[in-house]
């Protein structure tokens, strides 16, 4: 029997009458029972406006009075808190444009649901939104009351609320694990576990990012020592903020923090989102090129999104390219995409640079990556971030996986 999934309430925007009634037969399988139906965009947001509760959004484009496109810009505009599924069967390049104009209202687009419906797609998108919702769930999202001011995130710092995360990063050829990568979480002593996105920006506005990232770069560094002492050697990858590459005494930071454990630097990997280090100022090169140099991994995340993806390969001495998700989900049934991915996977390999696919949500794509010879991957199809206890019994359980004849190696 399905488990009923509670306080999920989706609205479905179709005007095909037979493909509504699709949708809500698997959103009803998936053991969702709370489901409105629209027919266009304005009966969608007259649903929204009367106060029905919606969090989860699958919309069509292309419908009469008004469509699919228009009510999405609405939703954005009004700063709806909703995720949204794209139901659309139009050019893949449209329906791109579409997410990237959602995006840029902020809404959380899980992805696109090609016509005709897969109720495995729509399965698995619904269990990724599950996955975000468990972050935060019996948290107060911060508009609806989760108190935080400079004082209340310093004292969390302090007192060590501040935790680590790990998503497994695997290698395509063989499945077996090769490093993770360290994500924060506040573990509130009110409101359980509240993912970053509710944190980040305020540690950065109120000059507290360093603090906490030295705080949590201590903690991966004390996890891979614990590895170190099971005979492991497992990588940990942790985003740095574009305030501390300013810093130009953080190598020596880090290298005597790696000496006390006799650690050996490359298996701390630094990722650096694109947009991050654009500035290219003096103390910044200066930082990234002493990483370098004393042998810390650098990896440019979020690849190709930004607008100085060639300036900063040229000027940065990266040792890892993530391709970001937006490219690799759903690459398996599109051609721009793929051919996205190949010319980045082909400027990796010119460039000696190892390779990671990010965002992997579905075998498809975990094949299309493995078939064009990507060298690792992470994402919800392999694994969800998880406390470093846990990882124990998620690599026993993907390597089975793996190795079933559903899941040959290559």
């Amino acid at each position: 029997m399905k488990k009923e999934i509670k306080n999920v309430h989706v609205l479905v925007v179709e005007d095909h009458e037979l493909l509504s009634k699709i949708l809500i037969q698997a959103l009803t399988r998936a053991g969702i029972d709370k489901i409105a139906l629209a027919t266009n965009g304005l009966e969608a947001l007259n649903i929204i406006q009367s106060g029905t509760p919606v969090n989860l959004i699958i919309c069509d484009l292309d419908m009469p009075t008004m469509d699919g496109i228009e009510f999405i810009n609405h939703v954005g505009t009004h700063g709806s808190d909703v995720s949204i599924i794209i139901s659309s069967s139009l050019d893949p390049a449209l329906i791109r444009t579409v997410e990237d104009m959602a995006a840029s209202h902020g809404l959380d687009v899980l992805g696109t649901l090609p016509k005709p419906i897969s109720s495995e797609k729509l399965e698995g998108f619904i269990n990724r939104y599950l996955q975000q919702d468990i972050l935060t769930e019996n948290s107060q999202p911060q508009h609806t009351g989760l108190a935080i001011n400079q004082a209340i995130l310093e004292k969390a710092i302090d007192d060590g609320q501040f935790i680590l995360y790990f998503q497994p990063k695997v290698k395509l050829d063989t499945g077996e694990l090769h490093s993770v990568e360290a994500l924060a979480r506040w573990k509130h002593p009110n409101a359980s576990i509240v993912a970053p996105g509710q944190f980040i920006a305020q540690m950065e506005q109120w000059g507290l990012i360093e603090k906490l990232t030295l705080s949590l770069l201590n903690q991966a560094l004390d996890q891979i020592e614990n590895w170190k002492k099971q005979g492991r050697s497992i990588s940990v990858a942790i985003n740095i903020s574009p305030a501390m590459l300013n810093n130009t005494q953080l190598p020596d930071i880090l290298l005597k923090e790696i000496s006390s454990r006799h650690l050996d630097p490359k298996l701390l990997i630094l990722e650096i989102t694109e947009n991050g280090a654009i500035t290219n100022t003096t103390s910044t090169l200066t930082t990234l090129a002493r990483l370098k140099m004393h042998g810390f991994s650098l990896a440019i995340d979020d690849f190709g999104v930004g607008y100085s993806s060639m300036q900063q390969l040229n000027r940065i001495p990266f040792t890892e390219l993530k391709i970001d998700r937006s490219f690799v989900h759903n690459a398996s049934n599109d051609t721009t995409l793929k051919a996205i991915i190949e010319a980045n996977l082909s400027l990796a390999q010119n460039l000696g640079l190892k390779t990671v696919a990010e965002g992997i949500e579905q075998s498809k794509d975990w094949q299309l990556l493995r078939d064009l010879h990507c060298e690792m991957a992470q994402g919800f199809f392999i694994g969800k971030p998880m406390p470093a206890s846990e990882l124990d019994d998620w690599e026993k359980s993907w390597l089975e996986f793996t190795t079933s004849n559903r899941f040959p190696k290559r």
